[in-house]
């Protein structure tokens, strides 16, 4: 028999299994599966990355932000302790005076390495440093005049002009340097979406593809996202609340005079505002540390919370000023400040000190200025009107200390506004007060 012609058992190709196409299936998959999670892997890296920088960003920018705040606020109290002295000329006055001169310098000594990075933000905290330390100069002189040629001289220097020019020049300074950080923040923000978006498409083609890669995967995004989330709203809740109170603080407050006077233009709706302050928040503070103002502002700012409606907003405004803007017309809100004054004196705060502990009770002692939006021309006009209602509820021998402003006021200087039967005390928010170089002034007994 020819070799060629012998029999050869040949296995039957349609029931043997294919293999080698199996093996280089397998082989492909088991490729494009490592494709894949390398992918995955690489996205969710960059989501991290892009997290944590944004993150950082953000803080950063709040940090700033919160600093700028505080050196407001210390010269707001700065000023603050110098009327005080002006009007009273007693050495006890000047305390809130010195403590805000040195919380200003800790502001401006904070800002100044954070804004290092930036060379525009570095060379605006350094004219803003320039800009507080002549203010301060001339909360300096103004004392010294009223130690040597009494209140008027003081009030003259303070009130002046050029005073008044600088003191503008360092809100907006302030304002520019906190509206730079928003840019930042919102930038942080928009970084973040465009790194969640390019994530949950190649989680969703990842999952076509490979479900258990897929489930894996979304699975450790999910956790991202979520910490994600609870980051930005501890970010908007800080942006936006006063850590102490729980009010809005000034800077949210701000925003929301600007929207509700636009809102007053179109609709020609009532708006009003009043500026409540404690005046004897220094003597808690000195007397029994801190910690214990602070517990009171808590305190007041808890029970007028529970009093105000849904559409009263309630703001920390400074150190320890309250602002509280309402839709009512300025009777309304006069009788409104009459029965928050009652609210506030009408029982004994506890002093709790440091260690929980509390040290007796206090009474509560505030003045309330009142201005109707339809007395003046814009926001910061209705602000301005409350603030000298409130100078004038100063200086009220007795309490109840309430006050309304009316056009002319600030221009006359009247300290006779109206005053409203039984207005009750108030209180406003802690400040942080910054320091530049210490000048000793000893005024005169």
């Amino acid at each position: 028999m020819p070799l060629f012609t012998r029999r050869v058992k040949v296995p039957d190709i349609r029931s043997a299994p294919p293999r080698r196409s199996i093996e280089r299936g397998l082989g492909m998959v088991a490729l494009l599966s490592a494709l894949l999670l390398m992918a995955a892997a690489v996205v969710v890296r960059h989501v991290s990355d892009d997290t944590i920088s944004a993150s950082r960003d953000a803080a950063h920018s709040y940090q700033i932000r919160l600093e700028a705040e505080g050196l407001s606020t210390s010269l707001a109290l700065a000023e603050a302790g110098t009327r005080a002295y002006l009007m009273t000329g007693r050495s006890s006055s000047l305390e809130p005076y010195q403590v805000a001169h040195v919380e200003a310098g800790l502001n401006l000594a904070a800002l100044r390495p954070l804004a290092m990075g930036d060379t525009s933000q570095s060379d605006a905290v350094a004219e803003l440093n320039s800009l507080v330390q002549a203010r301060f100069d001339i909360f300096a002189k103004s004392i010294a005049a009223r130690e040597d040629n009494g209140l008027d001289a003081g009030r003259q220097l303070l009130d002046s002009d050029a005073a008044r020019a600088l003191a503008e020049r360092i809100r907006l300074q302030i304002g520019a340097i906190s509206q730079h950080e928003n840019a930042v923040l919102s930038d942080s923000l928009e970084r973040q979406a465009r790194s969640n978006d390019i994530a949950l498409t190649t989680m969703v083609s990842t999952s076509v593809l490979l479900a258990i890669i897929a489930f894996a995967t979304w699975g450790a995004l999910k956790r991202e996202f979520v910490l994600r989330r609870r980051l930005e709203q501890r970010l908007a809740d800080a942006i936006v609340e006063d850590d102490l109170t729980g009010a809005i603080n000034r800077a949210a407050f701000e925003r929301l005079l600007d929207q509700e006077w636009a809102f007053r233009l179109r609709y020609a709706t009532p708006l009003s505002l009043l500026l409540i302050e404690v005046d004897n928040l220094g003597e808690v503070n000195a007397k029994h540390g801190l910690d214990a103002g602070d517990a009171l502002l808590r305190d007041i700012a808890r029970r007028l919370r529970a009093r105000l409606r849904n559409t009263e907003r309630l703001a920390r405004y400074g150190g320890q000023q309250f602002a509280l803007l309402v839709p009512q017309s300025l009777n309304d809100a006069a009788a409104l400040a009459s029965q928050l004054s009652n609210l506030i004196s009408a029982s004994a705060y506890p002093v709790i000190l440091a260690s929980g502990e509390v040290e007796g009770t206090v009474d509560i002692e505030v003045s309330i200025g009142v201005a109707d939006a339809s007395d003046v021309d814009s926001g910061l006009q209705l602000v301005l009107g409350a603030g000298e209602a409130l100078y004038s509820a100063k200086q009220l021998a007795e309490a109840p200390r309430v006050a309304i402003y009316r056009s002319g006021m600030r221009q006359t200087r009247a300290l006779q506004p109206e005053v409203i039967d039984k207005p009750a005390k108030r209180a406003a928010p802690a400040s942080r007060a910054g320091a530049l170089p210490a000048v000793r002034i000893t005024p005169r007994k």
